[in-house]
């Protein structure tokens, strides 16, 4: 890939397709795509790459100390119950 090719994608912002370029070309290659078929499945990855990083960021910036996952949850909840063995929680 030339670099004003690279530079044209930066700009439009497809880097998912910049970082990936030579995948994608040997995947067409194997699988001979035709191209609307290549340009269908490019276009479908950039999405997945797009919506994967919009989650990151919504996560980055919601500031959340640490990820609330259902395992930390029970963790969290058997250390509350060891702090505190009096308290009642009907739930």
């Amino acid at each position: 890939m030339d670099e004003e090719f690279a530079e044209m994608l930066k700009y439009i912002g497809m880097r998912g397709l910049l970082a990936n370029w030579d995948h994608y070309i040997s995947i067409a290659q194997k699988s001979s795509f035709s191209h609307v078929r290549f340009l269908k499945y490019i276009i479908e990855q950039e999405y997945k790459i797009k919506q994967e990083n919009s989650r990151k960021r919504r996560i980055s910036h919601a500031k959340i100390p640490e990820p609330f996952v259902i395992e930390t949850f029970y963790q969290t909840a058997e250390t509350e119950q060891k702090k505190d063995p009096y308290s009642y929680d009907p739930f």
